[in-house]
């Protein structure tokens, strides 16, 4: 769960008519000298031990585009230090009477310091944050409702005192670049300015619960509240240690509240003003459990085996004389495709995924191996020793049929992976005088060089727009993800012992792998982000070729 998620309120004291309506002073009649205050409070952060803003120029616009400065400046504040209720002043002046439209906020800089136990990947704790264009003319927080409908009235400032609450969430605001939880680390922080405003005599909150599916609280979810309107920022809050949460300040209209980690629960919530919706729970179940399928010496000859994907239920489906190895679950998850090695060749098998119905696909006397399914299970791509120190990519009908060479040339072709759509084959080769990933359309044409310091055994994710490979780049063999073109590269593991072919859950959630950290080969499943990997199996000999698929 993320543990940086936090919000920081700017409360903006308006002497006015809200929006939505006029407010009357029922005590005195006579009109009373618009006035405007301006407020800050934040709230804690589990990455921060400080977060500084420098905030320059605040002012608001009104409906005929006139300017009206609030604050000089606003400060200098940590904003940590305001938690709990605790608020710093920004400003307090007379304001004009007049309908306004939006506040500008002018960010002249921030600056975080990291807790204790964390480092940026340079090894520095402190970091000064670039300020975008936009924001040194002002950050613009627009007036009205969620749905949109009172846009373009604004906030009506004539009689009376209002309070306008900017919500300044830090979670859309300060992007944390990298994982905590990964050997990457963190990057840094990108200042995103996204914020949103409401009336706070006139606004509503919502409430309630997240648990897990036995009725435990849980801490540290993000729960998020979204308008119709695109153009208001998303309000969000994060569960305490009672799994309770209160997204506050919320401008009447309709939301569709849920927890960001788990979209498809959702609930549709209407807030009126000054309502407090109080029971919007959630209950977050645990992703159900599906098939991985490994090869393993455990019982004195190399043999294929599949678990749940808790590791429990392991179960060996192969018995041969000879070396079962290289499974390949299909995306169904009911059919298994693999290697089959004699003294003479190796052989690409299918069976059913409990062990039975085992066919021969291959028989060309050819050394072939890793098998990968076409994402419809209507073809095989796998790797063909076809001379010394050469190996070229085929692919097969699942009947036999259809043979055809994709890749020529001398140098090792090996290792395909297949895009969600078909389209495309990811695989490693030597071609450029060291093993890398490369790409290709499913036919073997337009081959694309995708790492130039090492990469092999590549997977792409169930999503289409990542893809996981070992790499030996830092001098071991570790686990990284890049984007499909490339870019964006990222340590997933960073160990003096391998870690090695990666392949990812149905989901795209969680990443299964083999490594030799705890002294042995065995099968690892750790988050898609690096965090929490987990050892699933436990035995005196040595595991391999890890596969994910469906139930």
């Amino acid at each position: 769960m993320s543990k940086q998620s936090r919000n920081l309120i700017v409360m903006v004291s308006l002497a006015t008519l809200g929006c939505f309506g006029e407010v009357a002073d029922p005590e005195n009649s006579d009109p009373v000298q618009p006035r405007l205050t301006l407020l800050l409070t934040d709230a804690a952060d589990t990455l921060l031990a400080s977060a500084t803003v420098d905030i320059g120029e605040v002012t608001a616009l009104n409906a005929e585009g006139v300017s009206v400065t609030l604050a000089a400046s606003g400060g200098v504040h940590d904003l940590l230090t305001l938690q709990d209720g605790v608020t710093a002043l920004l400003g307090s002046v007379d304001v004009p009477a007049a309908t306004y439209s939006e506040l500008r906020l002018v960010i002249e800089g921030a600056t975080v310091v990291l807790r204790e136990g964390y480092q940026f990947t340079d090894g520095t704790k402190t970091q000064e944050l670039r300020v975008p264009s936009g924001a040194t003319s002002g950050v613009k927080v627009k007036l009205g409702g969620a749905d949109g409908e009172n846009g373009s009235s604004g906030v009506r400032i004539a009689n009376g005192e209002t309070v306008i609450v900017v919500d300044f969430d830090v979670t859309q605001n300060f992007k944390v670049q990298g994982n905590p939880a990964t050997p990457a680390g963190i990057r840094g922080f990108l200042f995103t300015p996204v914020l949103r405003a409401a009336v706070r005599d006139l606004a509503g909150s919502i409430s309630g619960t997240v648990q897990d599916s036995d009725g435990q609280p849980l801490a540290d979810v993000r729960v998020e509240a979204a308008g119709l309107d695109p153009d208001v920022a998303v309000a969000g809050a994060v569960t305490d240690g009672s799994g309770a949460y209160t997204i506050r300040f919320l401008p009447p209209g309709s939301y569709t509240v849920e927890v960001p980690e788990q979209l498809e629960a959702s609930v549709s919530v209407t807030v009126d003003q000054s309502q407090d919706v109080t029971g919007i729970d959630f209950v977050i179940q645990a992703a159900p459990l599906s098939t991985i399928v490994f090869a393993s010496w455990r019982d004195g000859n190399l043999e294929i085996y599949k678990m749940l994907s808790d590791g429990s239920e392991q179960t060996r489906l192969t018995f041969s004389s000879r070396l079962d190895q290289q499974p390949a679950l299909s995306p169904d998850g009911t059919k298994i495709a693999y290697r089959w090695v004699n003294d003479f060749d190796g052989e690409i098998y299918i069976m059913d995924i409990d062990g039975s119905n085992r066919v021969q696909l291959t028989s060309d006397g050819c050394w072939n191996y890793l098998p990968a399914w076409s994402p419809d299970m209507s073809k095989l791509a796998f790797s063909c020793g076809v001379g010394a120190n050469r190996n070229d990519l085929f692919v097969v009908n699942v009947d036999g049929t259809g043979l055809r060479q994709l890749t020529t040339g001398a140098q090792n072709n090996i290792s395909p992976s297949w895009s969600p759509d078909g389209t495309k084959i990811v695989f490693h080769s030597r071609r450029g005088g060291n093993d890398d990933i490369y790409v290709m359309n499913a036919d073997g044409s337009g081959v694309t060089r995708l790492t130039d310091n090492g990469g092999f055994l590549p997977s792409w994710s169930p999503s289409g727009e990542q893809i996981a490979f070992t790499s030996n780049r830092d001098g071991d063999f570790d686990l990284y993800v890049m984007d499909i073109d490339g870019a964006n590269v990222v340590a997933l593991t960073s160990n003096s012992v391998p870690d090695r072919g990666a392949a990812w859950s149905p989901d795209g959630r969680r990443i299964v792998f083999v490594s030799e950290r705890d002294g042995n080969s065995e099968v690892y499943v750790m988050d898609a982000d690096g965090s929490n990997p987990t050892r699933l199996t436990n035995t005196a000999t040595n595991e391999e070729g890890v596969s994910w698929g469906s139930n």
